[in-house]
């Protein structure tokens, strides 16, 4: 009965359009500096508007006598870019949401079980709110000329590893601080950066770092005490420097270099390579204590500065035509410590990484999947796609905290998803459908509680969105 009624509600839902939260540029992708800007009346003047409108409905059925959550979300942003005069430009965006409808979110009225992924469709620090539920986006000044870009400001970085947008909600990860890209040739990008603010997906407000890390959950030290690290390390920004080469979709390898000042430093290594129909990618990430995190009580101790984390992740890929694609990879998270990142702060972009399953928090760990991508058109293979990806968690026991800090069991996960995007007429529109199925045989010591939201559940997501 409980996914009929799943069911009919997705069925019956409001056609509202909705849109891809991320740019549709980069912002060194816009025009170079225009000579005929002659004032600031024409700096504005010659600037343009872009935005998004989106509705998000979300639904998950929890195992046995669980609570079972759903919310449908509406909202949308506007952005202005401003020309480019002399090398400066200028951008501004907001970004809003309303509570169309949903079940007892934060489970006041119900059985006090919160609805963990249907609430960050909102803000999850005031769940009750419906309606006044907006964030200025991003607010920036910008210089580019040839190949240097540096902004300065609240904007949207949306770069891999570890400072993506993961827009899979209404409101995305988007950071504070200083941003450049350099273009050294054609092939070859450094970037430089310090963040001291995020505004959290899920969340309105802007933040600190110090105030962001560690408002969700902190984990266990062990089965009694909670690890409390929020405010503790006193942190006051993140210093980031990456070198990029990428050659023609043939070859790309990157370095990247993550030091969270008193928390941890993380190097992340990746390089991929293409040939013909086959793709090889092998990624290695290792992270270390900063030295301040040995004066911290255990409990208030972020990173573990007796445990380094090594992490090591391989895949494969192999295009069988113009329809099919298969891709395959295992992660491999050493016994020496657990791969650590700031939740409030981004998700990871492991080849293993996939919607609602992420590593964070794991150690002495393998992950295994396998992704099945087909394109049903020869024509519209960029604008239709069904992707099937298979997903086994082998995590340390559920009681060993050190290496499995939210005590999550083995679990196999299937992800579903659709997407076509519309042309002609109704270019710009498109349709995102997510379905993810999570199972566990769990063991004995595990209570159903602790199975809420972690394992054995099905979770719904259908995105209509609209880009102008």
């Amino acid at each position: 009965m409980r996914f009929l009624i799943f069911l009919f509600t997705l069925f019956n839902l409001p056609f509202t359009f909705g849109q891809n939260l991320e740019s549709a540029k980069k912002s060194w992708e816009k025009n170079p500096a225009d000579s005929s800007i002659n004032n600031i009346r024409e700096f504005f003047a010659s600037g343009e508007f872009s935005g998004h409108f989106r509705n998000y409905f979300m639904s998950t059925l929890n195992d046995k006598d669980l609570s079972d959550h759903y919310a449908n979300a509406i909202g949308g942003s506007i952005k202005f870019n401003s020309g480019n005069w002399k090398g400066f430009e200028f951008g501004l965006k907001a970004i809003y949401t309303f509570n169309a409808f949903s079940s007892d979110l934060n489970g006041i009225y119900s059985d006090g079980q919160p609805a963990k992924w249907e609430m960050e469709l909102f803000d999850i620090q005031d769940p009750g709110n419906k309606f006044n539920l907006a964030r200025l986006e991003e607010l920036y000044i910008g210089f580019r000329r040839k190949r240097f870009l540096l902004e300065i400001g609240r904007m949207n970085i949306d770069e891999d590893p570890l400072l993506k947008r993961r827009d899979g909600r209404m409101m995305s990860f988007v950071y504070q601080g200083l941003w450049n890209r350099i273009e050294l040739n054609k092939h070859s990008h450094v970037y430089n950066g310090f963040i001291n603010g995020v505004a959290p997906r899920g969340m309105t407000r802007w933040f600190s770092l110090n105030e962001a890390i560690g408002i969700t959950n902190n984990g266990l030290l062990n089965d009694s005490t909670k690890m409390d690290y929020h405010e503790s390390a006193h942190t006051h920004g993140m210093l980031v420097n990456g070198v990029v080469y990428e050659q023609q979709n043939i070859v790309k390898v990157q370095v990247w270099n993550y030091y969270l000042l008193h928390l941890h430093n993380t190097i992340w290594t990746q390089a991929d390579f293409k040939a013909n129909k086959l793709g090889v990618g092998i990624q290695y990430v290792a992270q270390f204590a900063d030295p301040y995190q040995n004066k911290l009580a255990e409990m208030n101790q972020y990173f573990d500065p007796d445990k380094p984390s090594h992490s090591v992740a391989l895949q494969l890929k192999y295009q069988l035509n113009q329809k099919l694609q298969v891709r395959a990879a295992h992660l491999y998270i050493t016994d020496n410590g657990r791969f650590l990142f700031p939740r409030e702060m981004t998700r990871e972009n492991f080849y293993t990484s996939i919607p609602r399953s992420w590593m964070d928090g794991l150690g002495n760990s393998h992950v295994s999947l396998l992704d099945i991508q087909y394109y049903p058109s020869k024509k519209l293979k960029k604008d239709f796609s069904f992707d099937l990806i298979g997903q086994y968690v082998n995590s340390p026991v559920i009681e060993d905290l050190r290496m499995n800090k939210y005590g999550t069991p083995d679990y196999f996960q299937l992800n579903v998803s659709l997407t076509y995007k519309f042309s002609k007429k109704l270019n710009g529109l498109s349709l995102n459908l997510l379905y993810v199925y999570r199972y566990s045989d769990i063991p004995d010591s595990m209570s159903l509680a602790k199975e809420y939201y972690k394992v054995n559940f099905h979770h719904l997501n259908l995105i209509i969105e609209f880009l102008f």
